[in-house]
């Protein structure tokens, strides 16, 4: 019987979590904007909205940087650290110049980084789960 906390789950969900982490920086930064246009207290909304874009940055960071560097430690892949960097980039480029942006630009750029850390990590967890070494580059 597996241990609750083993090594290889506590991997498995960090794993995970590296994938809903940008999904949450997608859902914050594009859903609850839209929804707060329907919603009495925008101003509240605006005010928090800018601190909690860099919170979100470093949480989102955190979270895949525990996924992405171990992996890239054992399979070398430049591509999932470009692919990560520039991930990063782009968020905490959005996450501080967000309120002075255009909201389709910053709709835009936040589907960029998306994509960008769901493809790292999706890339990492292939190239770990195969036990080839052609992958080193």
């Amino acid at each position: 019987m597996k241990h609750l906390l083993s090594q290889e789950r506590w991997k498995d969900f960090i794993d995970v979590l590296s994938i809903i982490a940008p999904i949450i920086c997608l859902f914050d930064c594009i859903v609850l904007p839209a929804m707060a246009i329907l919603l009495p207290f925008v101003s509240v909304k605006q005010m928090m909205h800018g601190i909690s874009d860099q919170m979100i940055a470093l949480i989102v960071l955190g979270i895949c940087m525990t996924a992405i560097l171990p992996g890239f430690l054992r399979h070398r892949n430049r591509r999932v650290l470009v692919l990560f960097g520039s991930g990063i980039s782009l968020l905490f480029f959005v996450s501080f110049a967000g309120e002075r942006l255009d909201q389709a630009v910053h709709a835009a750029m936040t589907l960029a980084v998306s994509f960008l850390l769901i493809k790292a990590n999706l890339e990492n967890k292939k190239l770990l789960a195969c036990s080839c070494h052609h992958h080193h580059h």
